[in-house]
C-alpha cells in the first residue's frame, strides 16, 4: 500500500508557487514554514493558494489534515504535506577570502 502525500492528493504539482496559506500571503519559504508551524494540531481543510507554473492566477487547493504535526519531534511541516522547496543549484564560488591571519591548521 502506498500513501499519497496530502499535497499530491489535493492536486498541487511540481513548479507551483505557494502564494497564500489559510488566506495569509506567503512571500518566502520562511513565511510558509512559520505559518505551518503556527497551526500545529490543526484538523480539517488546509487551504493553500498556489500559482501553477506558467499561470497568472493562483488556484486554491484543499489539503485534508488531522492533528497536523502532532507528536512530531522535530516538526517537519513541509515534508509532512509532501512538499519540497525548489532550490536552484549554485556553484561553490568563494565570495571573499579574509586575509591577515594564517589559517588554523592542525596536524
Amino acid at each position: 500500500m502506498r500513501l499519497t502525500p496530502p499535497a499530491a492528493e489535493a492536486g498541487l504539482s511540481n513548479g507551483d508557487e505557494i502564494v497564500a496559506i489559510q488566506g495569509d500571503e506567503m512571500r518566502s519559504w520562511e513565511d510558509v514554514n512559520l505559518k505551518l508551524v503556527s497551526i500545529i494540531g490543526f484538523s480539517g481543510e488546509l487551504d493553500i493558494d498556489a500559482r501553477p507554473e506558467g499561470a497568472s492566477d493562483p488556484q486554491r487547493f484543499g489539503l485534508s489534515v488531522t492533528d497536523y504535526l502532532v507528536r512530531q519531534d522535530p516538526p517537519q511541516p513541509l515534508q509532512t504535506l509532501g512538499i519540497t522547496p525548489w532550490q536552484p543549484e549554485f556553484p561553490a564560488i568563494l565570495g571573499q577570502v579574509v586575509s591577515g591571519r594564517p589559517p588554523n591548521r592542525q596536524a
